[in-house]
């Protein structure tokens, strides 16, 4: 059997002005672009505004780690657009961004940048929202996935609270740990014995020491290898040290190096707004078994008695699901959004 190694690289002022605006099923939809507190980054994305029985409120969506567009896109189905129009369905409007660096907003990428510098990027947009240069909102609520969870619990924890918050597949334990648990459930996975399991988390511990002490590429190259030989991998090849190089780039990244070292479990008890928090069961990244009791302790520990959680059988960690196909297998293109998910998030809203 061919085993493969699965790396799952997780999980100031502001002005804006619409571009178009166009009407989509008695939506409408307008293009904005957003200044923030860093002059080279400008956000570009997309206001959806129901065309009937708007209550006044707007939610902020931000997506998780990686280079997203506004739409989220997971094995070709746009996650952030589904629901988005599920929202506008039930009156209520949203507005999701290109990430900096992606799409039409500009600036350094997110892997050239860190998790609080998407949060600074967050705060300009919730100011431009509370503007109300193209609507007033009674009710501004953020949602975020994965990553986007973790921005909005810095958000909270640096005082800028919106009304309301949405964390779907929230990591609340160390990246450090998140991470880990990532990557040793690959090897899992990938059927290896328990013995290369236990000394693959040697070597991917190792890994994420270096990189969280600042270690300089040569320093990971030898424990690089070494975790690549144990799978398997010939890294005397050229595509072998491909690998290895390809490894030792991404912990190296400015946003690895942040992710892995910060803990927001010291942040959660900002979080004293409505809080609706949804995982998969069947998710893999941010298992609910590990993260979700961490998130209930924080909420409890800021006397928040506004909160919701829900554990959605049968999803993963983007709750998308081919027909016919076990949780987690993604097809390209042929992924659907949890119907649940879309009814549940709605139907909250509109009940807080």
């Amino acid at each position: 059997m061919k085993k493969t190694f699965l790396l799952l690289f997780v999980f100031g002022l502001s002005a804006a002005f619409p571009v178009s605006a166009i009407e989509l099923a008695n939506h409408h939809e307008h293009e904005v672009r957003i200044e923030t507190s860093d002059p080279s980054v400008v956000l570009a994305g997309t206001l959806l505004m129901p065309g009937k029985s708007f209550e006044g409120k707007v939610v902020l969506m931000i997506t998780g780690s990686g280079d997203h567009t506004r739409d989220q896109i997971i094995s070709g189905t746009p996650m952030f657009k589904i629901l988005a129009q599920g929202l506008a369905d039930a009156g209520i409007a949203s507005l999701r961004l290109d990430d900096r660096g992606t799409g039409a907003s500009t600036g350094p990428t997110t892997r050239e940048s860190t998790t609080a510098d998407r949060t600074n990027d967050m705060m300009a947009a919730i100011d431009w929202l509370r503007n109300g240069e193209l609507a007033s909102f009674s009710s501004l609520g953020v949602l975020g996935h994965s990553e986007g969870a973790l921005i909005t619990i810095q958000l909270a924890a640096r005082g800028v609270k919106p009304d309301f918050a949405i964390l779907l597949a929230a990591p609340t334990r160390a990246g450090s740990e998140v991470w880990i648990s990532q990557q040793v459930g690959g090897l899992e996975a990938g059927g290896f014995d328990s013995l290369v399991v236990r000394d693959g988390e040697r070597y991917i511990r190792e890994a994420v020491r270096l990189s969280v002490e600042g270690a300089e590429p040569e320093e990971m190259k030898e424990n690089t290898r070494r975790m690549f030989q144990l799978i398997g991998v010939d890294t005397q090849t050229e595509e072998g040290e491909k690998n290895v190089e390809g490894f030792i780039a991404h912990m190296t990244q400015p946003w690895m190096r942040y992710f892995l070292e910060y803990d927001p479990a010291s942040d959660l008890n900002h979080l004293t707004m409505p809080v609706l928090a949804i995982y998969g069961s069947h998710d893999r990244q941010t298992i609910p078994r590990l993260n979700a009791p961490k998130l209930l302790e924080g909420l409890l520990l800021s006397d928040n008695n506004q909160f919701t959680f829900t554990i959605m059988p049968e999803q993963d960690h983007f709750f998308l699901r081919k027909p016919g196909e076990p949780v987690g297998v993604h097809v390209f293109q042929e992924m659907v959004l949890s119907k649940e998910l879309i009814h549940e998030v709605s139907h909250w809203i509109r009940a807080k």
